[in-house]
């Protein structure tokens, strides 16, 4: 059976590609006619093939070399340190001298990984994260019959913020964002760093926002930071050809942008996804022991993969995608974040521990949380059946039963005691 085109059956993605590159750009400068460029674009020729393992060396058409590298998966990586704001890894692409672009700073659609601001964002308006949300569907007439789906089409149970964040429940999510509204919610993300262009509308907390890598990383060090912005430090000192200084970078003292409280909370909620949730291979299949906290994200139609991992000393965060967004993986197992952006994560880890020089990313720990916020936290991440919450006033059947014979015992007794 023929595979599909990972770009299905748009013809603009391989056309664009074509005319963008300079073999087109040279052929039409020189006046060549359409029919004359599609002939030199479908004639096989020797060529060198970029390929991870070392260039390989094929005869194929030009034509057919674009469509490989449409195909060809590409790659972001950033490591902050959250309390300096030190970028200690910067990695934009597979390969700079083939894919002469920087995915770390380019943006693309960030699906869930935008969650934990909207989460943030009702924390601090204060709804209780132990509520119970209805995992049911709901349609929204006032947002164009906006009708979010769950990935898993499962809609039963009531789930609480911990919950809802670790399985990415975007029932929940959609009515989080009604509840604390749209505006709040990019607001929110402003005061986190992120800059890029958030249209106000209640699908951003889907993850329908474009936003970098690097901004998404630099939001999530707030959390980590116990609610302290600090911008990202790419160089701290520069020195001329005699050794001194020329240019001293000096750490910023940071911005307070969430409450210390409300960051803890956050981090508690986000350990939730790697001990029970879409992040859990990375206990599991990885072997990591330190303390995490993260969040995973897929895009429509898994054109996006996204993981973003938070350690007490350490906030790194991977984008997996092909150049163009309409290039994507057939199905949901195979495209999620927790499939392609995880596991780069996972290995990143692994080996930075491996390494002596930085054990103590092995053994540091998150700070204990009061035990205020241990109480705020004690409930479930998932009912199964509806619960039904009477108010305090309103005594149960069987109490009220139960008060009305003890009455009549009461005044029995005393009348006996009379007699």
């Amino acid at each position: 059976m023929e595979r599909r085109n990972p770009w299905g059956n748009s013809t603009s993605v391989i056309t664009s590609a074509m005319q963008a590159s300079d073999r087109y750009k040279r052929l039409k400068d020189a006046g060549k006619s359409e029919s004359e460029i599609a002939a030199v674009f479908n004639k096989k020729r020797p060529m060198s093939l970029f390929a991870l393992g070392g260039n390989k060396n094929v005869n194929i058409s030009p034509l057919d070399s674009i469509k490989y590298f449409q195909k060809t998966l590409n790659t972001g990586l950033i490591s902050i340190e959250p309390g300096t704001g030190d970028v200690k890894a910067w990695v934009g692409g597979i390969n700079h001298q083939v894919f002469k672009y920087d995915h770390v700073l380019s943006r693309r659609q960030v699906g869930s990984t935008f969650k934990p601001i909207l989460y943030a964002a009702a924390i601090e308006k204060g709804i209780n994260p132990c509520t119970l949300f209805d995992n049911k569907r709901v349609t929204y007439p006032e947002f164009e019959n906006w009708s979010p789906q769950n990935a898993d089409g499962q809609y039963t149970g009531q789930y609480s913020m911990k919950g809802a964040l670790a399985f990415s429940v975007n029932t929940v999510s959609a009515q989080l964002i009604m509840q604390t509204g749209v505006k709040r919610t990019i607001e929110m993300a402003r005061r986190m760093g992120i800059t890029s262009t958030i249209p106000e509308v209640p699908s951003i907390s889907l993850g329908t926002a474009s936003i970098s890598l690097m901004e998404l990383v630099g939001a999530y060090t707030v959390f980590a930071n116990s609610g302290i912005l600090v911008k990202p430090v790419y160089i701290s000192t520069i020195k001329n050809s005699s050794g001194d200084v020329i240019f001293n970078n000096k750490a910023s003292s940071g911005k307070r942008v969430l409450s210390e409280e409300n960051a803890s909370i956050m981090i508690e909620l986000m350990k939730g996804v790697v001990e029970e949730g879409s992040a859990s291979k990375l206990k599991s299949e990885f072997g990591l022991k330190m303390d995490i906290a993260g969040k995973t994200g897929t895009t429509q139609n898994q054109a996006d993969g996204w993981f973003v991992g938070i350690t007490p000393n350490l906030v790194t965060g991977v984008w997996v995608g092909a150049e163009n967004p309409l290039v994507s993986f057939r199905s949901l197992q195979l495209g999620q974040g927790a499939h392609t952006a995880l596991p780069i994560w996972g290995t990143f880890m692994n080996r930075l521990i491996e390494n002596p020089s930085f054990a103590s990313y092995r053994s540091k720990k998150f700070r204990v949380v009061s035990d205020e916020i241990k109480l705020r936290l004690n409930c479930p991440s998932f009912v199964e059946e509806i619960q039904v919450v009477e108010p305090a006033h309103k005594e149960n059947f069987i109490i009220k039963l139960f008060k009305k014979g003890l009455n009549i015992f009461k005044k029995k007794k005393k009348n006996k005691e009379k007699d």
